[in-house]
């Protein structure tokens, strides 16, 4: 009997070895469900909850926590809060808001009020699956879990509380700091502590769900700290005072103005600075930090930008490119606080094109391109910070 029955099968083996191999593999892949909980109508969704739902997982304690975690990001998501998505997934994995650091106050004060409001939120219900899977080396299990959790009204109402408390909290200690560096004449880093409590009082004024009882508090703190910030800077444009020359040139003879110069003035009057408008002339390093400091100023910002090579590409077109350099020194001790040279891989293009040679030079030198891409007001900004 039992010959009859393996005979066929060692035939089949024999003659279609493939077929054989198919027959036996078929099932590698297939999953079913094994165990026999009834899945509840709320994994479909439910009002007032956020419904999370888990990978497959080898161990049910493994899958009821991610089901929680994913049901705590939906609920982080559904606040709208502005944090990095990167942020969001190391506090959701880790489970924690520990280490998780940023610049920005307000953030600072959402990730704080993260770890108290949801991630201590727990699952009223979990609904778990076992599953099995058929692999090369046999049947394997694992699971799958939902979990359902509330997230009430109150407990919306207590996170903006939360974060607005905390950021107003943050906000008020950076303004102390500032007012602590003005007593020791530290003008630049109290400036900067009024700006960031400024940006994180704007930032928590357009919280949706804003408590109205903090409006008048906030409104009051920004309106002081604009005037402490606006005192500062008018503190520290007195206290810097800077001479600009920008030298050009077309083919070795120097231009009666500059344009660059003009716009490089432009751009840092809209930083904390006083303008002393005076010509120094072209000499050495030294001798013309002689010449600032005898005007009284504290930064001299000195260069050279000039075109040499025009060329010809038809009866009424010319090209050229411009080549500048510009550098910033402390008047007090000749330290060299910056050097600005361009072309460079930000700022590449300085060609200049016109129907003549004079034209096509001279729109070279206005660094139209250049300007397009902020040049002037990025060398102002590293003017400004090298200050600091």
């Amino acid at each position: 009997m039992i010959k009859r029955f393996f005979y066929p099968l060692f035939l089949m083996f024999l003659l279609f070895p493939e077929q054989a191999i198919l027959a036996k593999s078929k099932d590698i892949g297939k999953e079913r469900k094994v165990s026999s909980a009834v899945e509840p109508d709320w994994i479909k969704g439910k009002t007032g909850y956020f419904i999370g739902m888990s990978g497959d997982r080898q161990q049910e304690a493994d899958a009821r926590q991610e089901a929680l975690r994913d049901a705590q990001r939906q609920i982080i998501e559904s606040l709208g809060i502005r944090l990095e998505s990167e942020a969001i997934e190391e506090i959701i994995t880790k489970g924690s808001t520990k280490d998780i650091l940023t610049s920005d106050v307000f953030n600072q004060a959402q990730i704080k009020a993260v770890g108290k409001s949801i991630l201590k939120v727990s699952a009223d219900e979990y609904y778990i699956e076992k599953w099995e899977r058929i692999t090369e080396k046999g049947v394997v299990y694992f699971y799958k879990a939902w979990a359902k959790v509330r997230f009430s009204e109150e407990e919306h109402k207590n996170f903006i509380e939360e974060t607005v408390s905390e950021t107003l909290s943050l906000a008020k200690s950076l303004i102390n700091e500032g007012i602590d560096s003005e007593r020791k004449n530290e003008y630049t880093l109290a400036a900067n502590r009024y700006s960031i409590a400024l940006q994180s009082l704007k930032d928590v004024s357009d919280l949706s769900g804003l408590p109205v009882r903090y409006l008048a508090e906030i409104k009051k703190l920004e309106i002081d700290t604009k005037n402490r910030l606006k005192q500062i800077y008018s503190k520290i444009a007195a206290q810097t005072k800077i001479i600009v020359s920008i030298e050009e040139k077309i083919s070795g003879k120097v231009t009666d103005s500059s344009t660059i110069e003009s716009r490089l003035i432009e751009a840092l009057k809209e930083k904390p600075v006083t303008i002393i408008p005076k010509k120094i002339k072209s000499a050495t390093v030294e001798e013309m930090l002689s010449q600032a400091k005898n005007y009284g100023a504290t930064i001299l910002v000195s260069g050279i930008a000039e075109v040499e090579r025009i060329n010809r590409i038809s009866d009424e077109l010319y090209s050229t490119r411009a080549k500048v350099v510009i550098k910033v020194f402390s008047v007090k001790d000749g330290q060299t606080l910056g050097i600005f040279d361009i072309p460079d891989k930000t700022f590449s293009d300085t060609r200049g094109f016109g129907t003549t040679a004079q034209a096509a030079a001279q729109d070279a030198l206005s660094l139209k391109r250049a300007q397009e891409k902020g040049f002037f007001d990025f060398v102002s900004q590293k003017i400004e910070q090298s200050m600091k």
